[in-house]
């Protein structure tokens, strides 16, 4: 009785996590941008949105370079010359912008600032879930102990909630990494149960397409590729298609070969 308790107020603790952090951050989001970086991927959303490329003309470049002065004073962060051009393209990754061009066309700017708190959630739900697959040699009790923690810690960080309530790029990123892992353990999970291998391919070819998207939105996302690329090397070679389609054969060709066989 008393473990079951524990059970219970352990998985009402990982249920009150996601809804406590979507109400603060939604409170909290942003209403508009200051600093570099969330005025610059602001900028690129809108300039996605409205008018299809994140190039944007500084007329003030212009008028600086009849005067003879440097252009680097007049280029805002986050953007640099172009040869040729009397304007400035983004050295930013253009994933987060797209996203929020995205969330712009079908909310308008409430929408634009509550799409990174609505990701923070999701990527907090698919932490979860992640956990839960990945902690499947742990006792029930052990794991959802584990994450609660992961919840918790993700839910109350003061860096983690910073980030959710303003237009930047690293809790888009956050969420496709979660997805790639979360999806390519699935897949094997998947595979392993079923036996079948075109289900678990739709789900490896999703966590594929989250780690584009992942890489897409940061660079540096490209190191999720390291554990996933461990997963498929340790994966179970019987989970494979190569593998049972030659273990099929080989069963068949002995089925057939038996009846030829004498003993001694």
């Amino acid at each position: 009785m008393g473990l079951y308790v524990v059970r219970v107020l352990l998985a009402l603790g990982i249920l009150a996590a996601p809804m406590w952090y979507a109400g603060w951050t939604l409170a909290s989001r942003a209403s508009g941008t200051i600093g570099n970086d969330p005025v610059t991927y602001t900028r690129m959303a809108l300039d996605l949105a409205e008018r299809g490329t994140p190039a944007r003309d500084f007329p003030l470049l212009a008028v600086m370079r009849k005067q003879g002065l440097s252009w680097a004073a007049a280029v805002p962060v986050g953007y640099r010359l172009v040869a040729g051009r009397e304007g400035a393209v983004p050295v930013f990754a253009f994933g987060a912008p797209l996203l929020l061009a995205a969330a712009w066309r079908l909310a308008g700017e409430s929408g634009l600032y509550a799409l990174t708190p609505l990701l923070g959630v999701a990527a907090l739900l698919a932490t979860i879930m992640l956990a839960r697959l990945a902690l499947t040699a742990l006792s029930p009790l052990q794991r959802l102990a584990v994450i609660l923690l992961a919840a918790l810690l993700m839910a109350t960080t003061p860096k983690q909630l910073e980030l959710a309530i303003v237009p930047m790029s690293d809790v888009p990123a956050q969420l496709a990494s979660a997805l790639t892992l979360l999806l390519a353990l699935l897949a094997e999970r998947r595979a392993g149960a079923t036996g079948r291998t075109w289900p678990a391919g739709l789900i490896w070819l999703a966590s594929g397409l989250a780690l584009g998207l992942a890489y897409l939105i940061r660079h540096s996302a490209l190191l999720v590729a390291v554990p996933l690329l461990w997963l498929i090397w340790t994966r179970p070679a019987s989970h494979s298609p190569n593998s049972q389609q030659r273990r099929g054969t080989f069963t068949h060709r002995g089925n057939h070969a038996a009846p030829q066989s004498r003993p001694f």
